[in-house]
């Protein structure tokens, strides 16, 4: 817990990775962070259903995803959405030009899902938009500014996990424009989910944030599920 609110103050790729932890134990570690949150973010959201009824049908009636059948919800949950996101949001937390051409495709895409659904997408304008970005950025991306956003590293891993946590307000059903006053709390926990995926990228590598994203998911759609 310690070492995980001090890399949030102060954002680092560890350079001695030779010491890999088992993944039984990441696991353990991210339970014994989550656990206590989900208590305190859950009374929290007691209290504020309490003041606010509305916010009750906001937080247990989501919008419906385009994948309709069980397998397909699953397969999205534990094995496509771990590895897009953690491409388009983590890869990149390690400054490389190749690592930031395969995320901003990637973030491009989460944009335009949260305006359109899957089906409704122009995958044609949508990959100009892409292919145009990557050119762009190629350009951009030079050992200037490569070295720019190392000195200013907090920012970029705050955008990351920002944008992350954001894109998850699109799970919600808004019947109100004054309900995207409670985005900052409905997308809490993926800030700090996401804040120890981001640990265990840089601590461990990107597949163990993949793994432990993909367990995490699994858990919670098997929760959905049976409930």
């Amino acid at each position: 817990m310690k070492e995980f609110i001090e890399f949030l103050k102060q954002p680092k790729r560890y350079e001695d990775d030779t010491l890999k932890r088992p993944f039984n134990q990441i696991i353990f570690s991210f339970v014994k962070i989550v656990v206590p949150f989900i208590f305190l973010y859950a009374f929290f959201l007691l209290i504020l259903i309490f003041l606010d009824d509305s916010l009750r049908t906001l937080i247990f009636e989501k919008k419906p995803t385009d994948f309709r059948l069980t397998q397909m919800r699953i397969l999205q949950a534990i094995l496509i959405a771990p590895i897009l996101e953690e491409l388009g949001f983590r890869l990149s937390l390690v400054i490389k030009k190749s690592f930031f051409l395969i995320s901003i495709p990637i973030q491009i895409f989460y944009i335009a899902i949260v305006f359109y659904k899957l089906s409704e997408i122009n995958y044609i304008l949508l990959g100009f938009i892409i292919v145009f970005a990557l050119i762009l950025m190629n350009f951009l991306i030079s050992d200037r500014v490569i070295s720019s956003l190392r000195n200013k590293y907090t920012y970029l891993f705050y955008y990351h996990l920002l944008f992350f946590a954001l894109i998850h307000a699109n799970n919600y059903d808004f019947q109100h424009s004054w309900q995207f006053l409670y985005i900052p709390v409905l997308v809490l926990p993926q800030f700090v989910i996401g804040g120890y995926f981001a640990f265990v990228r840089l601590k461990y590598g990107l597949i163990f944030s993949i793994l432990l994203h993909s367990v995490h998911n699994l858990v919670v759609t098997s929760f959905e599920f049976f409930s």
